[in-house]
C-alpha cells in the first residue's frame, strides 16, 4: 500500500531550511499547513513512530506516565456505575485504560485525536455508550466542499467544520476506508459527526489537541516531533555513523607495493591500464579481499597497514544532540531513557517536577472531556437502575498525574517541617498534587465509613507524621554508641567476631 493512498508524502517540509540540498526550497508557513501540508507532516510523523527508536521512546514515555485519570470523592452509586463501565468502555470491549493509551499515543504522534461517544445497542451492560478512537489523519475536506459551504453555511478546514458566526467547532468530516486505504473524493465518501446532540447536548465527537501543539488560531494540532524532525533525523545519521565507524575500525586495510604487480595473484588479479597493458612496477594499489583469499606476492613486495582514525567523537556528539532534542520536547533525557545513573536527587527532582507540570496541563485538557463522559455515563447507569440523578451524583474531582517520588522520606520530612513551622498548609500541599482539601477530607470520610462497614473498625494511621530528623539523629547516636563499645573492648578480635 503506497503512501499516496493516504495522501502522505515522505518529504517533510519543515526540514527544508535545514537541508535544502535534500528537500528543496523552504515553503512558506501559510502553505506549510495548507490543503496537503498538514497530512504531509502526519505522514512523516507516523513513519518516524513506526521506525525510529527515539520517536517510540517519546511515545512510550508519555503513555507510561499518563495513566487514565480516576474520579475522586464522587457519590458511591455514581462511582460504581463508572467503574463498571470502565472495564468495557471501548466499542470493541477495551477498558478505559486501553482507550486512554490509544488516545495519548495519537496525540503524541499527530497532535490531536478524534474521539467518538457512540451507542452500542448490543452491549450487555447497563450503560450502552462506548468510546471509539479515530485516526485524526482521516479528517479531510471533501472535494465538493473545498471552495463551497456546507448545508449549514459553514466552512470546513482540515476536516473540521467551523461555525461561520462564532468560529466554534460544529463537527468533523471523516473519510471512509476500504482495505485500509482512505476513500477521498466528494461528500459521499465521508461521514459527518456533529460535536454534540443538538437536542440534549450529549457529546458525540471531540477533537482533542495536545496543549503544546496549539497556536491561538490553530484548527488542528501537531505531533510532538513535528518541530524537531531534522534533529531526530540527524540523530539517526549520527547513530549510523557510529556503527559504520565501529565496522571500519574492526577491519584491516593494507596497501601492497610490489616491483612486479603483474605477478600478484589470488584475490587481487593483474592490474592493467585503460588500454589493457599491465601497470608498470612500483605502483601502489588496494583492494578488498573475500574471506579465505590468499595473495601470492613476489619477493620484494611491501605491506603497509592503514589505521582508521577520526577526530570527531560521534557518541559524545550524539548524546549532546539527544539532550537538545529532549529539551525541545520537554522530556528530561534521564526519564526518556530510564537511566538515572550518576544523577543526584536535586537535579532529578527538578526534572521530574518540570515533566510533571507538562503532563498535568495535558491531562487537565483531557479531563474536560472525561468529565462530560462521566456525567452522561453515570446519568445513563443511574436511570437504568431507577435512581433519580442529583447534583451530588455529578460532583467529582480527578486524580492528578502520579510520578514516582525520588525520595519519599525527604519529601515527607520537608512537608512535616513546613507544617510545624507554619510556612505551609495542608491545602497548599494537596493543591500541588491537584487535589482540593475539601475533596481530600470527603474521600477520607468515605474511606472510614467503608472500613467500618466491611471491617468493623477503621485503619487509623498515627496522627503525627514521622519526624525523620529525630529518627536520623537517634540512629546516628546508636551507631556511635556501638562504635564506642567496640573501641573500649579488650576482647580479642576473633572472639568479638564470634560473639
Amino acid at each position: 500500500m503506497s503512501a499516496a493512498q493516504y495522501g502522505f508524502s515522505t518529504v517533510h517540509p519543515f526540514v527544508a531550511a535545514r537541508r535544502p540540498s535534500r528537500f528543496g526550497s523552504r515553503s512558506e508557513d501559510s502553505k506549510l499547513l495548507g490543503a496537503q501540508g498538514l497530512y504531509t507532516i502526519h505522514g512523516v510523523c507516523k513513519n518516524l513512530h513506526r521506525s525510529n527508536w527515539l520517536a517510540r521512546a517519546v511515545e512510550n514515555c508519555c503513555c507510561t506516565y499518563m495513566a487514565a485519570p480516576m474520579p475522586i470523592g464522587g457519590e458511591a452509586q455514581a462511582q460504581k456505575v463508572w467503574l463498571d463501565w470502565w472495564d468495557h468502555a471501548g466499542i470493541r470491549g477495551e477498558s478505559l485504560e486501553d482507550i486512554y493509551t490509544q488516545w495519548i499515543s495519537q496525540q503524541v504522534q499527530l497532535g490531536d485525536v478524534l474521539l467518538l461517544f457512540v451507542e452500542d445497542p448490543n452491549a450487555k451492560t447497563l450503560v450502552k455508550s462506548r468510546l471509539q478512537v479515530i485516526d485524526s489523519s482521516r479528517l479531510r475536506v471533501p472535494d465538493d466542499l473545498l471552495e463551497a459551504k456546507t448545508s449549514r453555511g459553514n466552512s470546513v478546514v482540515h476536516g473540521v467544520e467551523i461555525d461561520a458566526r462564532t468560529g466554534a467547532e460544529v463537527g468533523y468530516w471523516v473519510c471512509k476506508t476500504k482495505d485500509g486505504a482512505y476513500q477521498l473524493g466528494d461528500s459521499s465518501n465521508f461521514v459527518f459527526y456533529p460535536r454534540a446532540d443538538s437536542a440534549t447536548g450529549r457529546p458525540i465527537a471531540r477533537l482533542l489537541k495536545r496543549p503544546d501543539s496549539l497556536s491561538p488560531s490553530s484548527t488542528r494540532g501537531l505531533g510532538a516531533l513535528a518541530h524537531v524532525i531534522p534533529e531526530v533525523e540527524d540523530l539517526g545519521d549520527l547513530q549510523g555513523a557510529a556503527v559504520q565507524s565501529a565496522y571500519t575500525r574492526a577491519m584491516l586495510s593494507v596497501i601492497l607495493t610490489s616491483p612486479n604487480p603483474t605477478a600478484l595473484q589470488g584475490g587481487l588479479g593483474v592490474q592493467v591500464d585503460d588500454a589493457g597493458n599491465p601497470i608498470q612496477a612500483n605502483q601502489s594499489f588496494i583492494s578488498g579481499l573475500e574471506s579465505g583469499s590468499v595473495v601470492m606476492a613476489p619477493p620484494g613486495t611491501l605491506a603497509q597497514q592503514i589505521s582508521s582514525t577520526g577526530s570527531v567523537d560521534v557518541v559524545a556528539l550524539q548524546t549532546e544532540s539527544l539532550r537538545h532534542v529532549c529539551g525541545a520536547l520537554g522530556i528530561p533525557l534521564e526519564i526518556l531513557l530510564s537511566n538515572f545513573v550518576n544523577v543526584n536527587f536535586s537535579s532529578s527532582k527538578n526534572s521530574f517536577d518540570k515533566f510533571l507540570r507538562l503532563l498535568q496541563r495535558w491531562t487537565d485538557s483531557n479531563v474536560i472531556f472525561l468529565s462530560e463522559i462521566y456525567r452522561w455515563v453515570t446519568l445513563q447507569g443511574l436511570l437504568a437502575q431507577g435512581i433519580t440523578p442529583t447534583e451530588e451524583h455529578q460532583q467529582v474531582s480527578w486524580s492528578p498525574i502520579a510520578l514516582p517520588d525520588q525520595d519519599q522520606v525527604k519529601t515527607a520530612s520537608a512537608q512535616a517541617m513546613q507544617l510545624a513551622s507554619g510556612t505551609e498548609t495542608r491545602s497548599s500541599i494537596l493543591a500541588k498534587r491537584g487535589i482540593s482539601y475539601k475533596d481530600f477530607l470527603t474521600a477520607k470520610k468515605q474511606e472510614e465509613a467503608l472500613e467500618l462497614e466491611i471491617l468493623g473498625h477503621t485503619l487509623n494511621l498515627p496522627a503525627e507524621p514521622l519526624n525523620v530528623k529525630q529518627a536520623d539523629q537517634q540512629q546516628a547516636a546508636e551507631e556511635a554508641a556501638e562504635e564506642g563499645a567496640e573501641s573500649t573492648s579488650t576482647a580479642p578480635i576473633n572472639d568479638t567476631e564470634g560473639k
